[in-house]
């Protein structure tokens, strides 16, 4: 059984991730390249709602592969921003599994 706060962390995720979606629609960028920014979001809420929803492991490789995947756009994109990159993929990982680790044994 998934405990609250990986529960209420997850719901950040998607939450953060909706708004950013949203954020992309308002201001256009799914035009040109901002394609490619619109399928990261959905890959990002499709592996929190794999986890959350469907309480599935493969969700979380999701995350770690679209994690590692951001991580080389982003600083093809902007190379001066690696530490800070690198930073937030660590945690975002990280926190996810500190929060799921206990119910990992459960998961599909």
């Amino acid at each position: 059984l998934m405990k609250t706060p990986a529960k209420i962390w997850l719901w950040i995720l998607i939450v953060i991730n909706v708004v950013a979606l949203i954020n992309d629609f308002a201001s256009d960028t799914v035009n040109g390249d901002g394609w490619i920014t619109l399928i990261e979001t959905l890959v990002m809420l499709a592996a929190v709602a794999m986890i959350l929803f469907l309480k599935m492991k493969a969700g979380f490789y999701l995350l770690c592969i679209y994690t590692v995947a951001d991580l080389f756009y982003v600083i093809a994109l902007f190379p001066m921003l690696v530490l800070y990159l690198l930073i937030g993929a660590i945690l975002r990982i990280g926190i996810t599994w500190l929060c799921i680790r206990s119910s990992w044994s459960e998961m599909k």
